[in-house]
């Protein structure tokens, strides 16, 4: 992450419009592709407390890379290609103690598939805090840059072919222990990095210095691919609404994986410098500003899409990390806009600003003819950006803006054809006035916005209800209310299978060496009928398979996949883990990032054995039977296969695994509501928690089973703001 003592405060663009190369793409294709890079809906999965901080070397760190691959066999192929499956992706390390694993994908170019164009950003950060325990989840350090990485090769794939070079996404471990990640992919690379034309690195997007700032993002060290790449950052920061200040390599201080390259290939980072919540507990996704994160990602498919299709690719060019005049430019353009933010900082501090503003205003006056840097301009520009980090680093960790959402629905539950009344109240909680908010919430599907019901003005369009904008000061308290109806429609069941008729749909393998153990249906435990899928808790090595023999084809309107489930197994070596494969078998990942209640517990220990070991699982004793529920909607038209694993190590047993009442439908039992959010654009954001209405569950028999009826609202895995 970059070093607080950097220069964090940059050049400006140059006016004018810079040429593209010619590309195989229209603008149009281009465009669409585009808006698939503003799908950063991971970073609020990738900076998780389930995460754990994501420290090398973890138990956490384990689990996002099991996360982080799966997201990349969906957009690219293991760089490595002499390994097979997930460790065709990983590129692991142990460089003086320090252990961890780089992850790499690629995406195969056309006619010039041997050179590369390189997007990264490192997945690591500080853990958990030895002394108050607090979890390190690193949102905007740096989860918001690996969101950035996965949302562009998305939109490449999203374009209508494959560009003419390769396209590396570079996920490195370990950079908050000194880049060690990247250092070691550059002295063991798995690609010649002469072959890679650029490096596009990110680290900190999606955060705000200061309010003055809110629409201000910054590119760093592009003058080592001398005019042609600056004029690629600049063209494509034009195309896209964020003012994107360029700096020299001076701005960087070499503090991210960017350094590792710049003096050998032409490199360019993007960030939003240093905030006061960096390397702090409250660095967490509520505060990342997410619509000046996907201009990030859009502006950053530009660079890639351009420099992996132009006849002229960028040259290397020596750079030297000492300030020059246009940082001097930069550096007092900023200041100059962050006066009207002088009152967050304390008096003494304000009169300190101001003095450092007009010394590099005279700096800057005196012309780019009279810069010396040994002369003294380089130490006024350096104790002036310092000195203002200090005090930035200083301020309250903030978004600045502070903004809650809250969100009640009654009665509860509710009946078929009931009418749910939704209570939205909105605060300002910050010391900052939050222009122009706006609140919208989501009609679940499966419920009907009641006409003229929305308050203070609102209205429903495309099952989004939304309220005139509104500005809050401090301390103010808006509420907002509406009406939906249950729908009254019978639920549509793909498959159903409460295990009374019978092993027909599905196929089992012990895998477990020297023993004869397997799945089995039971009658002892079951959560409905009489029978059960049942697998025990072996005290040897085992990994036992219940698999379903048929695909199923998610329909468009998507569906969730669900079943009921109790565990009792030893907690934290053995678990059970649900995985689902889109290619008849051959591969299979697994099912969690798309699970929308009940979620894994534990990690799996490493060192006895187990064939999941670090993988996060269902581990301990659930204690009574769960409902589990996946959203199937980011596979419509797609013929899935599942799976449940149960594994073992080789030191203690415990009962074991019950599966009941699996089920594929377009509805479910809960039904979720208050997927509320207010957005003041880069000066705050919140979302409100969901709130879960039961919908009593009417005594219907399908395949001459007591049905579980799904009667609510798919919960869509997407991002916090609307428009996507």
């Amino acid at each position: 992450m970059l070093k607080k003592h950097a220069f964090a405060l940059l050049l400006m663009l140059v006016v004018g419009q810079f040429p593209s190369s010619v590309s195989a793409f229209t603008p149009a294709e281009i465009d669409s592709a585009a808006v698939v890079a503003r799908q950063i809906d991971t970073v609020d999965t990738i900076a998780d407390d389930v995460f754990e901080g994501r420290n090398n070397n973890t138990a956490g760190s384990a689990a996002v890379q099991s996360f982080l691959i799966n997201e990349l066999k969906m957009i690219s192929n293991g760089l490595n290609s002499g390994q097979a499956g997930d460790n065709a992706y990983r590129q692991a390390f142990n460089v003086g103690g320090q252990i961890g694993t780089n992850l790499l994908g690629v995406i195969p170019g056309t006619d010039l598939v041997d050179e590369y164009v390189m997007i990264g950003a490192h997945f690591d950060h500080l853990g958990v805090d030895p002394i108050s325990g607090d979890i390190m989840n690193g949102a905007y350090d740096n989860a918001s840059g690996v969101a950035v990485v996965l949302a562009i090769g998305a939109a490449i794939q999203a374009l209508p072919t494959a560009p003419r070079r390769s396209v590396i996404l570079a996920l490195w471990d370990a950079e908050e222990d000194g880049l060690v990640g990247s250092e070691y992919f550059k002295n063991n690379p798995i690609v010649l990095v002469p072959s890679i034309v650029t490096y596009v690195n990110f680290d900190g997007p999606g955060a705000n210095l200061l309010p003055s700032l809110q629409n201000t993002s910054f590119a760093v060290g592009a003058e080592s691919g001398g005019a042609i790449l600056e004029s690629v950052v600049q063209a494509a920061a034009g195309q896209q609404n964020l003012n994107v200040l360029s700096m020299s390599r001076a701005g960087g201080q070499d503090r991210s994986d960017h350094a590792t390259f710049i003096d050998s290939i032409p490199i360019v980072y993007f960030t939003d410098a240093t905030t006061s919540c960096y390397h702090q507990a409250g660095d967490e996704a509520e505060r990342l500003d997410l619509e000046k994160l996907r201009e990030q990602s859009q502006v950053g498919f530009r660079v890639v899409i351009e420099l992996a299709e132009t006849a002229t690719p960028p040259v290397w060019a020596a750079s030297t990390p000492i300030p020059n005049y246009n940082d001097a430019v930069v550096v007092e353009e900023v200041l100059s806009g962050g006066i009207v933010d002088l009152g967050l900082f304390p008096s003494a501090q304000q009169i300190d600003i101001q003095n450092y503003h007009a010394e590099v205003q005279a700096v800057v006056a005196a012309g780019p003819g009279a810069f010396n840097c040994l002369g003294g301009d380089c130490q006024t520009l350096a104790v002036a950006t310092i000195n203002v980090l200090d005090y930035l680093v200083a301020l309250p960790c903030s978004g600045f803006g502070a903004l809650t959402i809250d969100v009640q629905a009654t009665p509860a539950p509710v009946a078929l054809g009931g009418v749910i009344n939704n209570v939205l109240t909105a605060e300002n909680t910050g010391a900052l006035s939050a222009p122009l908010a706006e609140i919208t919430d989501m009609v679940p599907p499966n419920a009907t916005y009641v006409p003229g019901s929305a308050s203070d003005g609102g209205s429903e369009s495309g099952g989004i209800v939304s309220w005139p904008a509104v500005t809050l000061a401090p301390s103010q308290i808006v509420v907002r209310s509406f009406s939906v109806e249950v729908d009254s429609v019978p639920m549509t069941v793909g498959f159903l299978d409460g295990m009374e008729s019978g092993a027909g749909n599905w196929s089992t393998d012990p895998d477990a060496p020297g023993s004869s153990a397997e799945w089995q249906i039971v009658g002892t435990n079951p959560y409905a009928g009489s029978n059960s899928w049942f697998a025990a808790n072996l005290a040897s090595v085992s990994d036992q398979v219940l698999g379903m023999t048929q695909p199923f084809v998610v329909p468009p309107a998507g569906a969730t996949f669900s079943f009921r489930h109790e565990y009792n197994l030893e907690a934290g070596y053995d678990g059970g883990v649900v995985e689902y494969s889109s290619d008849g078998g051959v591969t299979w990942l697994d099912l969690w990032p798309y699970a929308t209640d009940d979620t894994y517990t534990y990690f799996l220990q490493s060192g006895t054995g187990n064939p999941l070991a670090t993988r996060a699982a269902f581990s301990g004793a659930s204690g009574a039977y769960l409902l589990d529920q996946y959203n199937l909607s980011s596979f419509i038209g797609t013929p899935l296969m599942f799976r449940f694993r149960l594994v073992a190590d080789n030191t203690m047993s415990a009962q074991g695994w019950w599966i009941d009442d699996v089920s594929i439908s377009n509805v479910h039992s809960d039904l979720v509501v208050g997927d509320a959010q207010i957005d003041a654009g880069g000066a705050a954001y919140a979302r409100a928690v969901p709130q879960t209405i039961v919908v009593p569950e009417p005594g219907q028999t399908i395949l001459s089973l007591a049905a579980v009826i799904f009667l609510a609202a798919l919960v869509r895995r997407r991002d916090a703001l609307h428009g996507r």
